[in-house]
């Protein structure tokens, strides 16, 4: 995405428009040589990143007038959210509902179970172009709110509590979306009271409501074991069969 930003700005086309069609570009480079045996992927993530960020910041070093802020692309300012980034946010929301509306056994059989999925005669290699043109255009619209360094910690902290709150794909992503909006507003309200930047305080949210599920998750498993077991550990010694 900072590749497709740098490069539109120095070719004077909108960055915005650079940023989804590096992100469409890239997700088509990783989902066509998907598969179940496919051990390099994280590899292709890896250099794909580094090349994106670097030709990112030469384009934008060569663009005359350096006009656009790097900074804001990378750690976000959702207080100053243009209209049409609020529309594409809009766009994208109603396209990734109507994408699992329709498809949503599909891509659940699929992310589960790549094997099964086309031992049923599933679509898998398209779908996972979809998957991954789906993920890389929410990234794109989160680069307002969060940036690009924090973008990950948004997408990943709500579901991993969300995964252990829930019971079916479908509960966790209704949970992982309320999760999202209430850390995003303590977020903004935290960052209007002490002053600090918005996606940084939204992040930090999110993580401080992590470690407290964490602590609170631990704490319960220790109430729950009985004091003789307790008792058996501290002493060193195995509870009676």
């Amino acid at each position: 995405v900072v590749g497709g930003i740098g490069f539109f700005a120095w070719i004077g086309l909108p960055v915005m428009a650079g940023a989804f069609v590096a992100a469409i570009v890239v997700a088509l480079f990783l989902g066509v040589p998907r598969n179940a045996n496919d051990g390099n992927s994280d590899a292709r993530v890896q250099v794909i990143w580094s090349i994106g960020m670097a030709l990112g910041i030469v384009f934008l070093a060569l663009t005359p007038g350096y006009a656009v802020d790097l900074m804001s692309y990378l750690f976000g300012n959702l207080l100053l959210s243009s209209v049409q980034s609020i529309l594409w946010t809009g766009a994208v929301a109603v396209g990734l509902i109507g994408l699992y509306g329709w498809r949503f056994r599909c891509i659940e059989t699929i992310c589960f179970d790549e094997e099964f999925a086309r031992v049923i005669g599933l679509p898998v290699r398209p779908m996972n172009i979809v998957i991954y043109i789906a993920t890389a255009l929410s990234v794109v619209v989160l680069i307002q709110s969060v940036g690009l360094i924090l973008v990950i910690s948004l997408m990943t902290i709500p579901s991993l509590i969300a995964f252990a709150l829930s019971r079916s794909l479908a509960q966790m992503i209704g949970i992982a979306i309320m999760l999202n909006s209430v850390f995003a507003f303590v977020g903004l309200w935290v960052s209007y009271v002490y002053d600090l930047p918005s996606g940084a305080s939204i992040i930090l949210c999110a993580g401080a409501a992590y470690l407290a599920w964490q602590v609170a998750r631990h704490c319960r498993r220790a109430l729950r074991s009985s004091p003789g077991d307790r008792g058996a550990v501290l002493s060193g010694s195995q509870p009676n069969s």
